[in-house]
């Protein structure tokens, strides 16, 4: 009989940590949803910018920082999104 116990506490246990994972995933799956909705904007609203200032706005609601290192002659560019 004890052996059914622990059995069936395993089962409890793959079950938490497999309700655990399916939680994380949903809020992963928002993340993106939501990510997906804001390049969706970025690009309807870039189409229709025409000054340097609408452009560096719509870079400033997707961009978090901009990492540059220069030695000599070479740039190297990190750009950081939100």
């Amino acid at each position: 009989m004890f052996h059914m116990g622990v059995v069936i506490y395993e089962k409890y246990e793959w079950r938490k940590g497999l309700d655990k994972n399916l939680q994380e995933f949903g809020a992963e799956k928002k993340k993106i949803i939501e990510l997906e909705n804001k390049i969706k904007m970025f690009k309807k609203q870039w189409r229709k910018a025409t000054t340097a200032k609408e452009q560096n706005d719509l870079l400033k609601t997707i961009v978090k920082r901009i990492f540059y290192n220069r030695e000599r002659d070479n740039v190297t560019l990190e750009i950081e999104y939100l």
